[in-house]
């Protein structure tokens, strides 16, 4: 009888007294889970890529693989602090922390760095598109010129800005060589990049060449806003970038009225930033259309010169600050007439002498300068 009585002591000490459950049998219940997905630095999912689990202890809790869409999940994990560390070739090892409450689902989303070097054309074409996807041209319509249309002009690049643009229906040209676009005088706006160009840059069909012009594009008709109110047409030029445009060139443009145009284009990149610089000086003797017949004019001598610069620098593969800056010097004479009547008289002079201010002795001139610099930020989110 005693001995029974020990025995029956004994199970019920155990039963007690066990030892805590395991790992594997804590109830389905209260075990939870971490899932996410691996993706690279331009946001492409990962395949195939090796993902381990690695607990607060330092063990390795799971290892798995990614789907073809970067994807993986480990399942029937104990509450606690986990460690997911990313693997796979041509990437820097990449890490996220994940914290697991009884029943909880955790995500992690892990992105993986090239250990090649930025890949700037890909990232350059890529924020152009999110950029030009901002300028909405519903209700109006557009007239675009190509850089392969501009240069198989019979001027090619060295085609004056204005006379690209005539190419476009609805545009012409008074004598002044001021634009009218739908028989609209002026109220026209100049965009680069879907950068506006201040105000205070008049006449800049005139002074800049579309050398530097990827696409130049005519938008009329109805416009949204957010493009203010020069809404008689709106000239959108996407520029060149050093990122394509690698290299450089000298060019020289001349004829009859001596008319003597050198130019040049320089273009180039490092792994993160870009630069496209091109400038042109012209000259010649018919910079403004003359009262007189024939074909020499008397004081219409024009001298000017031109340089536009673009430098951008990639800050993220989603984001990028960039500087546009653009010049103008120009100083052309206003043409004279022969034996024109004079409007107002001199004392002192006419009564003396009529002939002694001729008109065609009038040299006048006009002086231009115009000088813009735009910094802006782009952000892909």
């Amino acid at each position: 009888m005693r001995r029974l009585v020990v025995v029956v002591l004994i199970v019920v000490s155990s039963t007690f007294f066990a030892a805590p459950a395991a790992a594997g049998d804590v109830p389905a219940a209260v075990r939870g889970s971490i899932s996410g997905n691996v993706k690279d630095a331009l946001g492409r999912p990962i395949a195939e890529a090796s993902v381990r689990l690695i607990s607060s202890e330092g063990k390795i809790a799971g290892q798995t693989r990614t789907d073809a869409q970067g994807r993986f999940k480990f399942a029937s994990l104990t509450a606690g602090n986990y460690s997911v560390v990313a693997d796979k070739g041509a990437f820097k090892t990449a890490r996220s922390i994940a914290a697991v409450t009884g029943g909880g689902a955790a995500t992690v989303a892990i992105a993986m760095e090239s250990e090649q070097a930025l890949d700037l054309a890909l990232v350059t074409r890529r924020l152009d598109k999110a950029r030009n996807s901002l300028d909405p041209k519903t209700g109006g319509s557009a007239y675009r010129f190509s850089q392969k249309a501009i240069e198989d002009l019979p001027q090619g690049a060295n085609t004056p800005f204005d006379q690209v643009l005539l190419q476009a229906p609805g545009v012409t040209q008074d004598s002044f060589g001021q634009l009218h676009v739908r028989g609209d005088h002026g109220n026209l706006q100049y965009r680069i990049d879907g950068v506006q160009i201040p105000e205070g840059v008049f006449l800049f069909s005139q002074t800049q060449s579309p050398r530097f012009a990827k696409s130049v594009s005519l938008l009329t008709g109805a416009l949204p806003a957010q493009y203010g109110f020069r809404t008689a047409g709106v000239i959108d030029i996407q520029t060149k970038t050093g990122a394509f445009e690698n290299g450089g060139n000298l060019d020289f443009y001349g004829g009859q009225r001596d008319t003597q145009q050198p130019s040049f284009e320089l273009g180039g990149h490092t792994k993160r930033f870009s630069y496209y610089v091109t400038g042109q000086y012209q000259r010649n003797d018919r910079a403004v259309e003359p009262p007189t017949s024939g074909p020499t004019a008397f004081n219409d001598h024009l001298d000017s010169g031109n340089l536009f610069a673009y430098l951008s620098y990639v800050l993220t593969p989603q984001a990028r600050v960039s500087l546009i800056s653009g010049t103008s010097l120009a100083e052309f004479g206003i043409p004279a007439a022969r034996n024109a009547t004079p409007g107002f008289t001199l004392a002192g002079v006419n009564d003396v002498d009529p002939n002694a201010l001729p008109s065609i002795d009038v040299k006048e001139k006009q002086i231009e300068q115009n000088y813009y610099n735009v910094l802006s930020i782009q952000g892909l989110l």
